[in-house]
């Protein structure tokens, strides 16, 4: 059996892909993300805010939120949120984006947080 890629970083070894379901039923929460990966989150149900070193990011779901690998973020999420999440290295990344004439403006516009809202609940459940 072949073991998973990881890497390691400030908080300690992580998987170089991961996804993780996000549910935060009953009490608000906070996300820290610490490691070097780049982070998008689809959210079908609830609101928060992410937090960058530079500016404070309002969300209210469904949305979409794309997140650089800066590693000094946060996400701070409001009781009733839910979605998912999908954490990436550089490396990972780096194997998915084509070589080609599209390659530095996808890398460009990754390197940026986003928040993308009016997401119908139907692309919020394809994505």
């Amino acid at each position: 059996m072949q073991s998973l890629p990881r890497s390691s970083g400030p908080c300690g070894p992580f998987l170089e892909t991961e996804i993780t379901s996000i549910r935060s039923e009953l009490t608000q929460g906070d996300w820290i993300l610490c490691d070097e990966r780049h982070r998008s989150c689809v959210l079908q149900a609830g609101r928060g805010r992410v937090h960058l070193a530079e500016a404070e990011l309002p969300f209210t779901a469904p949305c979409l939120i794309s997140l650089p690998a800066s590693g000094n973020s946060r996400l701070h999420l409001e009781a009733g949120s839910r979605g998912v999440s999908l954490a990436v290295t550089e490396v990972a990344l780096a194997r998915a984006i084509p070589v080609g004439p599209d390659a530095g403006q996808i890398r460009a516009a990754l390197g940026r947080p986003m928040v993308l809202g009016r997401l119908d609940a139907r692309q919020t459940r394809r994505l």
